[in-house]
């Protein structure tokens, strides 16, 4: 559903996205399109539900079946089917933002190869978890984060990607006005080692995304940050603010 901005429904559209499990955490709204990134995910309900196995147990993501990207035209006249693009296996974990140009789709979203369940992080020889003897690791349990730009074809539903930082981050948000248009720097709340490997996060880094020149602020060393937002300016600072917990 969209609502305008007096809270009144002015769409609505039904779409099945997925025909089994699934891991959404965000989408994004171009002009012409809703855009979901949708991996495929296996579940073991009957094991989950007896209590022989945590959740991060019963979930897997296969590395041999593609993830998809999935186009949901927002105009109802015709009805259009939803666009399916296939992609390599992945999580999306947030999208900075997307646009249409010309014939093709541009997505800034944070990605993660797939889901690593506690069998597979036992394999890759990591530590017990908090469940067992609160032996966390921070770099061998979380997952690797990275942006990336994704453009899509429309003619022949190619995928490209390109990295646009590999360093660890957990959010991603554009200047508020640029919202469904193209855009030229993202801002990033990245972990505290400003490397590849997990960390906690503790900075904020905006990019440029056509040099990926960048800016780096970093919270001291004991503060960490949450959730980053952008604030338009009222007195004349035409880049605005970024706001974080």
């Amino acid at each position: 559903k969209e609502f305008n901005d007096q809270l009144q429904c002015g769409r609505i559209r039904e779409e099945k996205i997925s025909n089994g499990p699934t891991l959404i955490t965000d989408f994004a709204i171009t002009e012409r399109f809703y855009v979901f990134s949708v991996p495929s995910i296996s579940f073991d309900k009957l094991g989950y539900s007896l209590g022989i196995k945590a959740m991060d147990q019963a979930f897997f993501q296969r590395t041999d079946e593609s993830s998809t990207f999935v186009l949901v035209p927002r105009s109802n006249k015709g009805k259009t089917d939803p666009i399916v693009v296939p992609a390599d296996p992945h999580v999306c974990w947030e999208m900075a933002n997307a646009y249409d140009d010309g014939n093709k789709v541009v997505i800034d979203y944070i990605r993660s190869d797939p889901l690593r369940t506690s069998k597979a992080l036992a394999e890759a020889g990591a530590r017990p978890g908090l469940s067992q003897e609160l032996n966390f690791s921070y770099e061998e349990h979380v997952l690797p984060k990275k942006l990336v730009r994704c453009t899509i074809s429309l003619e022949d539903n190619e995928v490209t990607e390109d990295i646009i930082s590999d360093k660890h981050c957990d959010f991603a948000i554009i200047e508020s006005n640029k919202s469904s248009l193209p855009h030229k720097h993202v801002f990033l709340a990245i972990g505290g080692n400003e490397g590849k490997s997990p960390s906690p996060i503790q900075g904020v880094s905006k990019i440029n995304t056509e040099t990926k020149a960048e800016q780096v602020w970093m919270a001291s060393q004991n503060e960490f940050l949450g959730s980053i937002a952008h604030a338009p300016s009222t007195d004349g600072d035409k880049s605005g603010y970024i706001v974080g917990i």
